[in-house]
């Protein structure tokens, strides 16, 4: 079994957004299919190794999130059967409230950045047991119900290694910096930290982030995650009754110093939108003291 990183190169940013080929004794699989903007660089990662969509055994999403799963619809209308968390499911096989909510945030932008929005044909939809095995061939992986980020997230255990879509934050090679992405609406800070506590306590020895690729020194990764996510819902709280640009503004200053050049400041900006966490802080806190 191997893990191969794929770079989607999102919006021309390398080292950005990733999927992850896993070749098994058996069919290979994907994990990640990012948007339809995309597309063109998971088909030729798969054309390097002579393989074609129908020629993978399965996809499995880790949340429903565009950037992870936008382009689900078109991998499963290939006949790729595509896991997901049950929560998340019935969003892919009616994706109409997930386009009507990116549209509120993206506006005209979402053409550019996500492409087509496909419907997953509900046969080819398979719902997840929690925290169980799955069943697919050739290789021996564990769905670990993993909220905070979202309600719907999904880490993927295979052997010692733990894919980790967002759960584990944004840590990307343009910057030794590691980022939470909170966007809104399902920010939770408990829930998040209860999923560290849990992940943590599995024996896997790196972590693969979409955001971006594999990561060692994995109890530390999580102690400096459980200490940002504490901060960045300190700095909003403290802040929450601020004007909303000028809290956007602050909390952009505040973390700026963290990067080297304008270069990595904006491929994270790219990875995880400052002003889409500040949105969902303030929910999570409007939604504390209602």
């Amino acid at each position: 079994m191997s893990i191969e990183v794929l770079d989607l190169e999102f919006q021309g940013r390398p080292q950005c957004v990733a999927s992850f080929l896993i070749t098994t004794e058996k069919r290979p699989l994907l994990v990640e299919c990012g948007p339809a903007t995309c597309r063109p660089q998971i088909l030729a990662g798969l054309a390097r190794h002579g393989l074609k969509p129908q020629d993978l055994q399965a996809l499995l999403v880790t949340h429903i999130h565009l950037d992870h799963a936008g382009d689900a619809g078109w991998w499963a209308q290939q006949g790729v059967p595509v896991h997901v968390h049950p929560l998340g499911a019935p969003h892919l096989i009616d994706p109409s409230k997930l386009i009507v909510s990116a549209g509120r945030i993206y506006g005209e932008a979402m053409e550019r950045l996500w492409g087509e929005i496909l419907p997953c044909p509900a046969d080819k939809v398979k719902v997840l047991e929690l925290d169980q095995p799955l069943a697919l061939e050739g290789v021996e992986i564990t769905a670990w119900d993993s909220p905070g980020h979202a309600r719907h997230h999904i880490a993927y255990q295979i052997g010692r290694d733990l894919l980790t879509g967002d759960v584990a934050g944004v840590k990307l090679p343009a910057a030794d910096f590691l980022s939470v992405p909170a966007p809104p609406p399902e920010f939770e800070q408990e829930v998040w930290l209860a999923t560290i506590d849990k992940l943590s306590k599995l024996p896997v020895e790196r972590l693969f982030l979409t955001h971006f690729g594999a990561h060692q020194g994995v109890q530390e990764h999580w102690q400096e995650l459980r200490a940002r996510v504490q901060e960045v819902a300190e700095f909003v709280h403290q802040r929450q009754d601020w004007d909303r640009q000028k809290l956007i503004e602050a909390y952009a200053a505040w973390q700026r110093p963290e990067f080297p050049d304008q270069a990595s400041y904006d491929r994270y900006e790219q990875a995880n939108p400052l002003f889409m966490s500040v949105d969902g802080l303030l929910r999570y806190w409007k939604k504390r003291s209602a």
